[in-house]
């Protein structure tokens, strides 16, 4: 890396480091999930991948089945609209998107004899969903009782103080005597005194709530299971990553043809 170059790469770390999404761990935090994704993403640059040599293993070329999944892949592109987005917008508003079809991606490695599963650029996540439940929680037991407040109120033009009724939360339970480690109650004195000065001693009280059991609506994520009890999965593709496994596999066919094409073209 030359000096200007890595000056740059100082300066953009240290001008972003105060805005940068800090994480505690590396390669361990997702955004959104298979089953709760996030939106459109905006931003100034795409992704930026790991991309150097001496973070990766067993580096190679393509085998003769990899090539023909390139080739069976290759003319699979296709056009279509979201499910969600037709539900939403209608057929005639959604937009149409381009690229491979998952199943049609396992197909093609299959064919070819090979696990789709083990390479990077499709895949497959399990699905959870929202469920709502009742929860029973205790809770403090309160009840309506009617009082007074004064208002101020604009009568004929002129403020007047009124007294209107109305309803107010009061809890409900009743005191109980504090009692001390060894069960006796603790005794305070609360101002009183007998005729000759000497402070009367009375049971400290503390008000205890009633308690009342109620349910409240709760919702927690579990796993989507379908009819026959099996757990929903959704198939993907990372993009990128299969565009260059089909691109590659294209470039290096495309050269093994023009190779035997100069070989048969040969005097």
């Amino acid at each position: 890396m030359s000096a200007a170059r890595r000056s740059e790469s100082a300066r953009t770390s240290a001008s972003s480091a105060p805005s940068t999404l800090p994480t505690p761990a590396r390669n361990i935090h997702n955004v959104g999930s298979a089953s709760f994704r996030v939106g459109t993403y905006f931003g100034v640059i795409g992704a930026i991948d790991t991309s150097d040599a001496r973070e990766k293993s067993n580096i190679r070329g393509y085998t003769a089945a990899e090539i023909g999944v390139a080739r069976r892949l290759a003319p699979k592109v296709s056009l279509w609209q979201l499910n969600d987005s037709i539900r939403e917008k209608g057929v005639e508003a959604a937009r149409v998107h381009i690229g491979w079809v998952f199943q049609d991606v396992v197909a093609a490695f299959v064919a070819e004899g090979l696990d789709p599963f083990r390479y990077g650029c499709v895949g497959f996540d399990e699905l959870d969903k929202v469920e709502e439940y009742m929860e029973t929680v205790p809770r403090k037991k309160m009840r309506l009782v009617p009082d007074v407040e004064s208002a101020i109120e604009v009568v004929d033009g002129r403020p007047v103080l009124v007294q209107r009724g109305i309803e107010r939360d009061e809890p409900v339970g009743q005191e109980h005597p504090v009692l001390n480690p060894d069960g006796s109650p603790v005794m305070v004195n609360k101002g009183r005194r007998t005729a000759d000065g000497t402070p009367i001693l009375e049971p400290l009280t503390h008000f205890v709530h009633e308690m009342e059991d109620v349910e409240e609506p709760r919702s927690r994520i579990v796993p989507d299971i379908d009819d026959n009890g099996e757990r929903r999965v959704r198939g993907n593709v990372r993009p990128t990553q299969l565009l260059a496994f089909v691109l590659g596999g294209m470039v290096v066919d495309l050269g093994d043809l023009s190779a035997r094409v100069t070989a048969l073209e040969a005097p």
